[in-house]
């Protein structure tokens, strides 16, 4: 298993990000008021300067295995992910990249320049018994 491969957009930033395994549109761009995420069967993982929104299951079960505590996904709200304790949050969607080790994965890192500076995370990869 490897780490997953970064993608950085700094200039196309706004533009939808769609898997790189079934062209599935994970998250859409600027141009919708609310940006949608809809997941397919290959997203790892899909969060933002400001949290964790999605975890694939198969991410939860790597992280646990690892001695990460990660509770059980709500529909609502973010995900924390505690290395150990249950204080605070120890990893953020940043770290998530140089955590995870999944064949051929990739991340989309989506930075926001200022005023803003909002940075987005979509990672994905091949699901094991998939023939391309």
């Amino acid at each position: 298993m490897t780490s997953l491969q970064k993608h950085l957009r700094c200039v196309s930033y706004y533009l939808p990000i769609r898997c790189g395994y079934c062209g599935h549109r994970i998250m859409t761009g600027e141009e919708d008021a609310e940006p949608m995420i809809t997941p397919c069967l290959h997203t790892l993982y899909v969060a933002h300067s400001e949290g964790i929104e999605y975890l694939a299951d198969r991410v939860v079960t790597q992280m646990r295995k690892k001695g990460y505590n990660v509770p059980d996904p709500e529909t609502d709200g973010l995900i924390e992910v505690y290395n150990g304790g249950i204080e605070a949050p120890d990893v953020y969607p940043e770290e998530l990249a140089d955590i995870l080790e999944f064949d051929d994965g990739i991340i989309v890192e989506a930075i926001v320049g200022a005023p803003s500076g909002m940075t987005s995370y979509v990672a994905y990869a091949p699901l094991e018994n998939e023939d391309y």
